[in-house]
């Protein structure tokens, strides 16, 4: 796969005719698989379920990919007027922006539920209130296996 360097981030290559899902049509990576729902909680925070969405990322490679869309228009552009004023240069910003705008939705609705799905799962199993969960997460420092750790040592 090749990459390109930006601010410490590697910008993947814009994937090119991958089979489009009709009602997200603006995601361009398969979202990540978790486990089963009954799934023991430490196998799910292993697993990735709970880590923060690859939405957020995805928003920001299509804005590079935008910026490469929109020189290549630029370079390829037959006509009498500013090839940025044209309207297939605004219809490609356009999409850019509207996709970009949905994968930031999908990305923070995707934290919440997350966030919220692990404090549920939390709370259940160590029995402790979901405020204490929220207020321990707020100050601790570590990843989701660490505060995991902490909370079962802290409240067994």
């Amino acid at each position: 796969m090749n990459y390109v360097f930006i601010l410490n981030m590697r910008i993947p290559k814009k994937p090119k005719h991958r089979k489009r899902l009709p009602f997200y049509w603006w995601r361009r990576y398969p979202v990540h698989k978790s486990l089963r729902p009954t799934a023991p909680l430490l196998e799910k925070i292993q697993n990735g379920d709970f880590d923060y969405p690859q939405f957020f990322k995805e928003a920001k490679y299509e804005m590079h990919w935008l910026k490469q869309d929109q020189e290549e228009y630029k370079k390829n552009y037959i006509g009498f007027e500013d090839p940025e004023s044209s309207s297939g240069y605004i219809e490609l910003t356009k999409m850019a922006y509207k996709r970009r705008n949905l994968l930031i939705e999908d990305g923070d609705k995707a934290d919440r539920e997350r966030l919220d799905q692990l404090v549920n799962r939390l709370s259940k199993q160590f029995k402790v209130p979901k405020d204490k969960i929220w207020e321990e997460m707020e100050e601790f420092g570590g990843n989701i296996e660490k505060f995991y750790y902490y909370i079962k040592n802290k409240y067994l």
